[in-house]
């Protein structure tokens, strides 16, 4: 025939646990960042690691680009006094 056996008694995956997973991990990643709009992935990812669920930096950063969730920067005042 030309074609491979494996190829032909092929099915995929499916990967529901995968995706529900990734779900509750997006899930907790919003309630984090609009508890704290200053965290950025580094402190959600331990903040992730506090609540027992072990996450990559990397994963968290991904899904936060996905989300559109940005960490806001403090704004630094500076105060200028006369001296003599």
């Amino acid at each position: 025939m030309g074609i491979k056996r494996s190829t032909l008694y092929y099915q995929p995956k499916d990967n529901l646990d995968k995706k529900i997973k990734e779900t509750d991990i997006k899930n907790k990643i919003k309630d984090i960042s609009y508890k704290h709009p200053y965290y950025g992935y580094r402190r959600i990812t331990a903040q992730l690691r506090r609540d027992k669920v072990i996450v990559n930096h990397k994963k968290v950063l991904k899904m936060m680009k996905e989300l559109g969730i940005q960490g806001r920067i403090k704004s630094v005042c500076y105060i200028f006094c006369k001296s003599k």
